[in-house]
């Protein structure tokens, strides 16, 4: 195909020949040589990629800078006339520490710069601050839309590059060495301030651009201190959009290079040589690969690779354009002539450069008016944030409807370690970069810092705001020359001031971080918070605020729209796939153990953010947690105490408290014998002070820390931060239990009990874990002076044993044991030492009204080493409550293998039986203490023992409940798992209705016989089918032994009672076993289809029909069948559900439960016997509820 001058529409140039040979590379089709103007000097490859047509140029050899480029791109457009734009496609110095060696970055405008800055234009004064006097054009509409696209790709689906680096691996070989990246290269970031030390060092190249690839030759950091290098981790390369400044010269010195970068408020990523000079006279995009970072260090080991990663993104951005857009726009002929007008309006503009002297007193008067820069802080979060992160709040309604506003606010709270910071900039990030329509746009950030409260008075606040809004202000030098330095400005003008500076951009975004931090002493928080609302509703500013959930900080934003900042999944996982090269190989290299990997550390993250987390364990959320007990600290004395307080009664509470029993235990006096309400602290004051490290639960109003890891935090550093607090929480306890106003000793109603616990809140709590608490306190005063008080020792043990009931009966707070003394109390906690105390006060073996002992009393609640001492005393191990319970029984119960075992081997019955017959075995099983049973076995413990309530074994019981390890233990030791209960049923029966399949098939191995009938005539069948439990039926089935057509006594078969019940999945089942009869009627003429008729299942009643005809048989219809009257499936009609008799509507029996209430039996029926589906006695008129099945009377 023969193609002429017109046909091309992109011109790629390149400063270096290496760069242009990436740029032939990249090329899917090169194209002949066309013949040019004798006066263009220029070298041109041309070629193809997808539907453009290129033309690639390259500077001569060992000419760089502005006036080359600018030479290059003039003959460009003499001689293509039809090139639309240009790439600029090369190397460059990058910009750290966000920037690394082997990035590429493309230049792309802001709201505050163009993609390509010329350094150099305008004057660098001697703080670092670059005042630019003139910008450069920003790349073509269809480049800007192009680059658009391909960071979303990029988000989306990761880059090509790659892939052009493998094409032109394979196209190319011999590029490989100098081109690919390779274990030799290595990225060596040294201190600003260090410069290269070039003594003894290897022979220099004189030319700049040594074009021959050979790393041998190039300057060494060898000799240079290696304590100067700034550790950085391994990472991919990485794409970034942003500044780009170009200039006339190399920049080889870090100092220089990092005030060039302040010099533009934190933006500038990358600097380079030739771009000002091409975009000076040519629509123009800049991409450029990171080979150095601008420094004295900076030597040729990388270009040739920065080359080839800057020429693979040129070809993915040209990917992204299509062919009619770039048609569409305007020829760079047209738009340098464009470009050439306005310049020379701007002439005049450009002869008015302020004077360095001039700028050096601007800047000293914006640095009088706020010392306090957020711009290093700024960086340093950015750098800390995984790529992609926070694209969840970024695109989420409430944010947009906040960017796309104005005079909005949005609050974005969150727990401590969920990540506020980090979202902030992120946020800042955005507004900051974001391509505004409207230049004037203004942009102003706070970090508070609990550390820095001198800085963050609230003058130093807004004075942070006004400085950052009239640095970036077009009317910048007028804004700063009419301030009056001559006085300090109160708070109250530099608020005018703001006003007047906000009214000169069209928009104003402020971004308030760690609201919480901000000083609240002195109402500096409040007052600041009241100055920045008011920017916000009366000056239209759109207003961000991050904070822990602190009281009088959400109060502020209660009618703004709000966002909860938590870890999200998607950001925990982009987090883990960009360190999964930290992972062991083995790991790495196993798809299925990455992704367990990455759902358990998002299950784990819960909340908090695990951008820190995963690197560094638990020392990331450990700083979190420290700096809120800092800021605990930092707080004025009475508040610190009541926060380090708050949170030892959380940390070491036994079980959750609700906000009143907060509030209740830390108004208490110690020693005090009234409670005084005016000591109570609002629960909004008292979540305040402990700086976001507890939250009210809403739903059940409990108090607690604020997330796993703030537990597994104080676990480890409790002592330090709590170092009395059991001594302190018991002495708070037995003060509220000994208030004079228990003094009355136990309440004498439940009226009166229930008034108590509403009126003392913390009572239930106090009378329950005081002796819990007791355990770690190192005096015993306190509690000695609580039980002497012997009233308020008989109350306590009232809320004590009553708040384990479960129902409201009447009297029911009463229903306990009187006369309970300290010693059983020391039993009932296990307080050796104070039991060594009261026994000498007590008889070792005195009883409550119940007969009950401090032995009793410590074996009912495994109390081993105070079960020890009382034996050890003499206490009576065989004495029995008035329930018939011995210790021994207690122990069992309770699960405590050491205090079964105690007294076991002192002597005591091991088969002693209470007043129902049950054993300690009994006890155990019931309970499924599994270690407990084998020790009773081990002694011979008798497992045939029945109770008299239901002739229940310990075998049946341990069945009933599910407990599989007990289960094997009794029959290892020789239990019947044949016998049964009172009702008939075995082990196998309840254990199968209960659902535990285990349990079946270990007992059918062991030779359970699944015919076994119970007193009805029922067999395991008959209940199983009643229940949902598919797997053990089936199982059950597959046993021959087992008749699928079993009838009880009267008639009915598992089918009838499975339909009866509406278990269809049962009746499926069922009708798949080939042995299935389909036709059995019961003794009163109901079959499975007069059952499936009755319920109204038509579809199953064809399922019968269809069964049965497979089965060679026909199935009678329900209505043929004799004796069925006319109208008596009319739901009007009322029939007897037996003989289907009419009766009237006053005289019949029927039954609550079956068939929702609709169950009616004659009295001719209920003669002969029959009763409902249920399983109990006969029904009557007195509508009693009945079980399925019939009257037990024949």
């Amino acid at each position: 195909m023969h193609r002429l001058h017109r046909d091309y529409t992109v011109a790629w140039v390149c400063a270096l020949p290496k760069e242009q040979t990436a740029a032939v590379a990249m090329l899917d089709e090169i194209h002949p040589d066309l013949p040019q103007p004798a006066d263009d000097c220029n070298a041109y490859t041309l070629g193809s990629i997808g539907p453009h047509n290129i033309i690639i140029a390259c500077l001569p050899k060992g000419m760089i800078g502005l006036s080359p480029a600018a030479t290059v791109a003039a003959n460009i457009v003499r001689t293509f006339p039809f090139i639309k734009f240009s790439m600029m496609v090369g190397i460059g110095g990058g910009i750290p520490p966000k920037v690394r060696l082997g990035d590429v970055v493309i230049g792309t405008p802001s709201a505050l710069y163009p993609g390509v800055v010329q350094w150099n234009k305008g004057k660098m004064n001697a703080g670092g601050i670059f005042e630019r006097t003139g910008s450069l054009d920003n790349p073509p509409r269809a480049l800007l839309s192009a680059i658009s696209k391909l960071e979303t790709e990029h988000e989306l689906r990761g880059s090509k590059m790659p892939e052009y680096l493998e094409d032109m691996k394979t196209k190319w070989p011999k590029l490989v060495p100098k081109y690919m990246r390779s274990d030799m290269l290595k990225d060596i970031l040294f201190r600003a301030d260090y410069t290269h030390n070039s003594a003894e060092e290897r022979l220099r190249h004189d030319d700049d651009d040594d074009d021959d690839g050979n790393i041998n030759g190039e300057p060494s950091c060898d000799l240079c201190d290696p304590c100067q290098i700034i550790p950085t981790r391994p990472r991919e390369p990485r794409v970034h959009f942003g500044l780009i400044a170009s200039g006339d010269q190399v920049i080889k010195d870090g100092v220089f290079r990092d005030q060039l970068k302040s010099g533009f408020n934190g933006h500038l990523l990358c600097v380079e040589t030739e771009a000002a000079g091409l975009m000076h006279t040519f629509p123009c995009v800049v991409i450029r690969g990171i080979c150095d970072y601008a420094d004295s260090h900076k030597n040729k080991s990388w270009q040739g690779h920065a080359a080839a990663m800057a020429a693979a993104l040129a070809k993915e951005l040209l990917g992204m354009l299509q062919a009619p857009s770039v048609q569409d726009e305007r020829t760079a002929r047209d738009s340098i002539n464009i470009m050439h007008q306005a310049i020379l309006k701007q002439s005049d503009s450009i002869q008015s450069l302020t004077s360095a002297s001039e700028r050096e007193q601007e800047e000293r008067i914006l640095k009088w008016l706020s010392p306090i820069d957020y711009e290093a802080q700024h960086f340093d979060f950015l750098e800390r944030r995984q790529p992609g992160t926070g694209e969840w709040l970024l695109n989420s309604v409430k944010y947009q409807n906040w960017v796309n506003g104005r005079g909005q606010a949005l609050f974005c709270p969150g727990i401590p370690g969920a990540g506020k910071t980090i979202m902030a900039a992120t946020v800042i990030d955005h507004l900051m970069v974001t391509d505004h329509s409207d230049s004037a746009i203004g942009v102003a950030y706070i970090y508070c810092d609990f550390r820095r409260k001198s800085d963050q008075t609230v003058n130093n606040l807004l004075a942070s705001i006004l400085k950052q809004l009239i640095q970036h202000s077009p009317q910048r030098s007028r804004l700063i020359h009419e301030l009056d330095i001559s006085v300090r400005p109160t708070s109250a003008k530099m608020f005018v001031n703001l006003r007047q500076v906000i009214g000169l951009y069209s928009k104003v975004f402020v971004v308030v971080d760690a609201l919480d931090e901000c000083e609240a002493a002195n109402g500096c928080r409040a007052r600041f918070m009241a100055y920045v609302k008011d920017l916000q509703i009366k000056c239209g500013i759109n207003l961000l605020a991050t904070s822990r959930f602190i009281f009088d900080i959400t109060q502020v934003f209660t009618e703004d729209p709000s966002i909860e900042i938590r870890a999200a999944v998607i950001d925990i996982n982009k987090y883990v796939e960009g360190h999964l090269d930290r992972l062991p190989k083995f790991v790495r290299g196993n798809s299925t153990l990455k992704g367990d990997i990455k759902r358990g550390i998002s299950e784990a993250a819960d909340g908090i953010s695990a951008l820190s987390k995963l690197s560094t364990g638990s020392k990331a959320y450990d700083l979190a947690y420290e700096n809120a007990m800092v800021r605990i600290e930092g707080q004025m004395e009475e508040q610190e105490e009541l926060a380090k307080q708050t949170l030892a009664l959380i940390f070491h509470a036994k079980k959750p408290l609700n906000v009143e029993q907060l509030q209740h235990a830390l108004a208490t006096e110690l020693h005090e014998s009234r409670f005084d309400t005016e000591n109570l602290s609002q629960i909004e004051d008292i979540i305040d002070v402990c700086a976001g490290l507890l939250t009210v639960n809403e739903e059940n109003k409990t108090v607690r820390l604020v997330h796993y890891t703030t537990q597994e935090y104080f676990e480890r550093t409790h002592a330090r931060w709590f170092p009395e607090a059991n001594n302190k929480i018991v002495s708070i306890c037995t003060t509220y239990l000994s208030f004079e106003a228990f003094e009355s000793g136990p309440c004498l109603t439940d009226d009166m009990f229930e008034d108590r616990l509403r009126t003392y809140p913390f009572y239930d709590y106090a009378s329950r874990h005081w002796g819990h608490h007791a355990h770690l306190t190192s005096t015993l005063q306190d509690i000695y002076c609580f039980l002497d008080r012997a009233p308020q020792l008989e109350a306590s043990n009232q809320a004590l044993q009553v708040l384990d009931q479960v129902s409201r009966y009447p009297n029911y707070s009463r229903d306990i044991p009187q006369g309970v003394t300290g010693l059983h109390l020391a039993g009932y906690f296990g307080l050796s030492d104070l039991a060594v105390h009261l026994e000498m006060k007590y008889n070792i073996d005195v009883r409550d009204t119940y007969g009950r002992t401090p032995l009793w009393y410590a074996s009912s609640t495994g109390q081993e080493p105070t079960v020890a001492l009382l034996l050890g005393k003499g206490a009576d191990y065989e004495v029995k409550d008035q329930f018939g319970k011995a210790p021994l029984a207690c122990a069992a119960h309770f699960g405590s293998e050491a205090v079964t075992e105690q007294l076991v081997e002192i002597g005591a019955d091991i088969d002693t039986v209470d007043y129902l017959e049950q054993t300690p075995l009994a006890f155990a099983a019931w309970n499924g203490h599994q270690t407990v049973v084998e020790r009773l076995c081990r002694h011979n413990a008798n497992t045939e023992i029945a109770d008299t309530r239901h002739g229940q074994t310990p075998l049946l019981g341990a069945a009933t409940n599910g407990h599989l390890s007990v289960v094997q233990t009794l029959l290892k030791n020789g239990a019947d798992y044949e016998s049964k209960n009172k009702y008939g049923r075995s082990a196998l029966l309840v254990a199968a209705w209960s659902g535990f399949d285990d349990i079946v098939r270990l007992l059918l191995s062991h030779g359970a016989d699944p015919t076994s009938l119970d007193d009805i005539g029922r067999s395991v069948l008959f209940y199983m089918v009643t229940t949902e439990h598919v797997s053990v039926l089936e199982r059950l089935l597959a046993d021959d032994r087992l008749d699928v057509n079993i009838r009880d006594r009267y008639g009915s078969t598992p089918l009838s009672v499975a339909i009866c019940h509406n278990k269809l999945s049962m009746v499926e089942i069922l009708l798949s076993n080939p042995r299935i009869c389909l036709d059995t009627q019961d003794r009163f003429g109901r079959s499975a289809l007069w059952w499936a008729k009755r319920k109204g299942l038509s579809g199953l009643q064809k399922l019968l029909c269809t069964t049965a005809n497979a089965q060679g048989s026909v199935l009678r219809p329900v209505n043929e069948l004799e004796g069925v009257p006319a109208n008596f499936l009319n739901s009007s009609s009322v029939a007897c559900d037996v003989c289907w008799s009419f009766m009237p509507e006053s005289s019949p029996s029927y039954c609550e439960l079956c068939n929702g209430g609709d169950f009616d039996i004659c009295i001719d029926c209920t003669g002969k016997g029959a009763g409902c589906l249920y399983k109990l006695p006969a029904l009557g008129v007195a509508r009693k509820a009945c079980q399925w099945g019939f009257d037990e009377r024949e």
